[in-house]
């Protein structure tokens, strides 16, 4: 069984529903939650660019922190530290 260590563009593009990238759509078909792991550098990561955005587009900022939060709480078993 394969393990993946998310990194922050793929959480960019899980975040991004029916937008993302054809080929990443099929592959993330393929992804069990339980084969996935996020790094706490990456929780790290996603936390300062969400801080830069909010700078210039304090809505769109509220809106990532929300999702931010759900992957933290949702995967809580499944970081990497």
């Amino acid at each position: 069984m394969t393990k993946w260590l998310l990194d922050t563009v793929i959480i960019s593009e899980l975040r991004k529903l029916g937008r993302a990238d054809r080929q990443f759509m099929i592959w993330e078909k393929t992804l069990s939650g339980l084969d996935a792991w996020i790094s706490v550098i990456a929780l790290n990561d996603i936390s300062y660019g969400i801080h830069l955005i909010a700078v210039r587009d304090p809505k769109f900022a509220t809106q990532l922190r929300g999702t931010g939060i759900a992957i933290s709480l949702s995967n809580s078993s499944r970081l990497v530290c």
